[in-house]
């Protein structure tokens, strides 16, 4: 499956600047590009026509989703969102996590809906966090947690 969305990333079409800095830098790629192969990872709502690769990098039973969107992301929003609550529960159990978060760029249109949509709440802003200085806010899943 890896190598599978290590090819939905290069099919994806960036939605906004941000996701086309992320693919785009070397070092913003390498970094999804190892997180895709060592951590489990989704092309959605297809590997044959993805808007979103995301996944959850996680380490002593706590897991951050991340998430790459592109063009189509909007058109697809409640299909990827039905995808993904339906397989987040059996994957939180399955890796045995006790808690999950995302980190999230308020800036970025329609990210912290989703978040929110999803089954995050949002629980801080990080000041300076984010890779250019910018606040991030905390988002942590509330459904499904063992």
């Amino acid at each position: 499956m890896s190598k599978a969305n290590i090819k939905a990333l290069s099919m994806l079409q960036p939605r906004t600047d941000e996701d086309r800095r992320l693919l785009n830098d070397a070092a913003c790629r390498a970094l999804i590009e190892y997180q895709i192969l060592n951590y489990p990872s989704f092309a959605l709502p297809s590997i044959a026509a993805p808007v979103v690769v995301c996944g959850i990098a996680h380490a002593a039973g706590v897991g951050e989703v991340w998430m790459v969107t592109g063009k189509g992301f909007e058109e697809q929003f409640r299909t990827v969102l039905r995808q993904q609550r339906a397989g987040l529960p059996q994957l939180i159990r399955v890796l045995d996590i006790h808690r999950l978060h995302m980190l999230v760029d308020p800036a970025r249109a329609g990210v912290c809906r989703y978040a929110e949509a999803a089954g995050f709440e949002f629980e801080a802003r990080l000041k300076r966090m984010g890779a250019r200085g910018q606040d991030l806010e905390m988002y942590v899943y509330k459904g499904g947690m063992p």
